[in-house]
Formats: C-alpha cells, structure tokens, sequence
C-alpha cells in the first residue's frame, strides 16, 4: 500500500513517532527533531531549550532542517523506495510538495489512480509555481503523471506532461 512505502506526516498534527524500535529494515528514517539537532551541533550545545521561532526552532533552522530531510530521502522516494519523515510540513512548503509527489507516484503504482493524480498535480502545480517548469523537482513529477496517465489509458491527459525528446546529438 502507499502508506508502507512512504510515510510522512503532512499536516502538522504534532504526533510525534519517538520510538528508537521503529527501524524497519529498507526504510530510511529522517526524523525532523534529530536531523535539526545534528545541523545544529555546536551552535544548539550549552543552550537551554528554544521557544517556537526562536533559536534552532527559527524559520532559517526550520528550513535549514526541511531541506536536509529531504536530501536524505528523495533520492530513494523518487526510486519508490521506503521513506519515513518525521516533521511538520506547513501548506505551501516546497519540500511538502516534493513529498507529496512521492506520494502520488507511490499511489499510482499501487493502482489507485484517482488519488495519484489528485497528489500528483497538486504537487506539480506548486512545483512549477516555486520553481519553474525546467526545475528537475518539477521535472520529476511531471513524468509520474505522464507515467500514471500512461498507465490509465488517457492518452489525451498524457500529452501534456510527455517529457521532451532529447537528441543523442545535444540539439
């Protein structure tokens, strides 16, 4: 199912998974508290605890954090790999919407295409809105939904996200 094969808290439910056992063998873990406190090394030690938007919990380390969960896991969300996260992703956050294309691409391989292509295209808007058509994030899920629309049999919907031929020769 989707729900095995990535699993990351979108909505800013603050529930929190803090259970050293969760190691699954073949998932990759980031979990948002840890990798924010590993960024922060020095700079966090000797500290006492931060106030919400203070400190490593500022938007700088927040995104300083986002970023480096989503280094670790994109490579293989993006293989169809299994991937936990463990962090609040606010709407509108560009690596919520890299996850959430992750999502949609794991939907569509488990069938479930209705749903796929809702994810996938909310992704690929804010994608393209963030970063441009030619972003590879972009990219990216611009070939899920021309993968899923394939696969679907709409060919009409497919056209618009077909990848552009690339010559062997470079033009």
């Amino acid at each position: 199912t989707a729900a095995r094969d990535l699993l990351a808290r979108l909505d800013g439910t603050g529930f929190a998974v803090h259970d050293e056992g969760l190691g699954v063998a073949g998932v990759l873990h980031a979990d948002g508290q840890l990798v924010r406190k590993e960024l922060a090394g020095a700079a966090g030690k000797g500290q006492g605890p931060s106030a919400f938007g203070e400190g490593i919990y500022a938007a700088e380390w927040t995104e300083r954090t986002y970023t480096e969960c989503l280094r670790r896991a994109e490579g293989l969300l993006f293989e169809g790999k299994r991937v936990l996260v463990d962090a609040n992703f606010p709407d509108g956050n560009w690596v919520r919407l890299v996850f959430q294309g992750g999502l949609g691409r794991t939907l569509a391989l488990a069938g479930r295409n209705a749903e796929a292509e809702r994810e996938l295209l909310e992704s690929y808007a804010g994608l393209e809105s963030v970063f441009g058509a030619d972003n590879r994030r972009t990219r990216n899920v611009e070939g899920f939904l021309f993968e899923l629309y394939e696969e679907w049999g709409r060919p009409d919907l497919s056209e618009r996200f077909q990848p552009p031929c690339e010559s062997p020769y470079g033009g």
